[in-house]
């Protein structure tokens, strides 16, 4: 049997399980759990009750569980659009908009989360002049043909945008908290929530700045970054709470069986770890927040606040998995550290002559010499073994010059599916050795 080998172009999100299961964190890495908890809803530093999203997408994307009609399954928005159009006119206006976000906005903060001091029943109201100013900014972001109004798609994007990950969830509760700070009818303001437990340097609550009341469905750079800053805060506190745990687990083995070097070594890293993880996930803050604002008003829609949030998703999850793989925590990967993300992250098949898959695994595979690479370059002395330079290695290292940065490392974990395909060109070649 004639061997190929090719890694799987399997999703983003299969390529990197390994990796997270590694560091410890399931899930936290590339999902809107990173945010918002796995078990429960948490934003601005307070718990929502019951699991994001999870009782309203049953309603409304027609997954089963309770009280779902299983009469939607066949074309769930189509299902819903039906229900939010009261007056069966096959458009959505804005006070059906209204009444659809008002009752969205009740099912992600019930009681249980203290956020109803922000509303006297109603997040919404439809007899509001100003809540439907709010709510037609936002259906303005859909309204593609520009008639106020909502047709099936525009409609369909809109419900996407808030219901199919938590994150627009999240964005759509900032945007409701600030519309409810410039009302007579909140007890509680933007800044209040998102400072909340959040002090400056010298001990007293943050700058409150003063709220763009006049811009419905906005958010000033300001309130975002209060905003990220809270979504920080709340990371930088699971992650002490995790290596705390660990640090406590390797006290007892320590009790239990005497000091060791390995033991000592495990501490350290964990503690090395969380240290770079909170430089890097400082690392470009104000360019991030500064790129979300597309059109350059200093303002942030609906939609530019959920990109924000992701890029910063993103963001955090790169810089805990480069934190993971920085053994010894000088801010760079060498080839060695590199390798370990290959031994750790690849998924590969081997396949026969028809392109029947006969293995497969996760790792480097152990499969003739295309399991590493070698790289010939008279301008170039490597100062490590051939053996510790793998394919996957010499593509995280864009710029060749052995190391791994976390710019670099950050582009391929946003970009698995393209260095994905890159990789498995270049091990379809029927030599062992790639040159370049």
């Amino acid at each position: 049997m004639n061997e190929k080998l090719s890694p799987q172009e399997g999703s983003s999100e299969t390529q990197s399980h390994s990796a997270r299961a590694t560091l410890g964190r399931q899930g936290s890495t590339a999902s809107s759990g990173l945010f918002l908890g796995q078990g429960s809803c948490e934003f601005a530093g307070r718990s929502l009750a019951g699991e994001c999203g999870v009782s309203l997408a049953s309603v409304l994307v027609g997954s089963d569980g309770p009280g779902t009609d299983h009469h939607q399954e066949a074309s769930p928005v189509f299902f819903f659009f039906g229900k939010v159009d009261k007056n069966q006119d096959g458009v959505i206006d804005v006070r059906e908009a209204v009444r659809m976000l008002n009752a969205l906005l009740k099912e992600i903060s019930s009681p249980e989360d203290n956020i109803s001091t922000l509303s006297s029943g109603h997040w919404l109201s439809v007899a509001s002049s100003y809540d439907r100013a709010f709510v037609a900014e936002i259906v303005g972001l859909f309204d593609e043909d520009g008639d106020g109004v909502l047709h099936l798609g525009e409609f369909a994007a809109l419900l996407l945008s808030v219901h199919a990950k938590s994150l627009g969830q999240a964005a759509l509760l900032a945007m409701s908290m600030k519309h409810r700070d410039g009302d007579d009818r909140a007890t509680a303001n933007f800044s209040d929530i998102f400072t909340a437990g959040f002090p400056s340097a010298h001990g007293k609550r943050t700058y409150k700045n003063p709220s763009s009341r006049t811009t419905p469905g906005r958010l000033s750079r300001h309130e975002v970054k209060l905003a990220i800053r809270s979504v920080l805060q709340q990371q930088y506190a699971e992650a002490e709470h995790e290596v705390a745990e660990h640090l406590e687990r390797l006290e007892r083995v320590e009790r239990a069986n005497g000091p060791s070097v390995a033991t000592d070594e495990a501490r350290r890293r964990r503690i090395q770890e969380l240290f770079t993880f909170r430089a890097l996930s400082e690392k470009g803050f104000d360019a991030r927040i500064s790129r979300g604002d597309k059109d350059g008003d200093e303002l942030y829609d609906l939609l530019e606040l959920i990109g924000v949030l992701e890029s910063e998703l993103h963001h955090l999850g790169a810089s805990w998995m480069f934190a993971y793989f920085d053994r010894d925590g000088d801010g760079r990967l060498s080839m060695a550290e590199a390798r370990t993300i290959a031994e750790e992250a690849t998924v590969w098949t081997v396949s026969d002559d028809r392109g029947r898959a006969v293995s497969t695994g996760i790792g480097l595979p152990a499969v003739g010499e295309k399991s590493r690479y070698y790289r010939t370059d008279p301008d170039t002395q490597w100062s490590v073994k051939p053996d510790d330079i793998c394919t996957l290695c010499w593509i995280l290292d864009a710029n060749k010059d052995q190391f791994v940065t976390f710019d670099e490392f950050s582009f391929f974990v946003h970009n698995e599916d393209i260095v994905a395909l890159g990789l498995r060109a270049m091990l379809k070649r029927d030599r062992d050795v790639v040159q370049f």
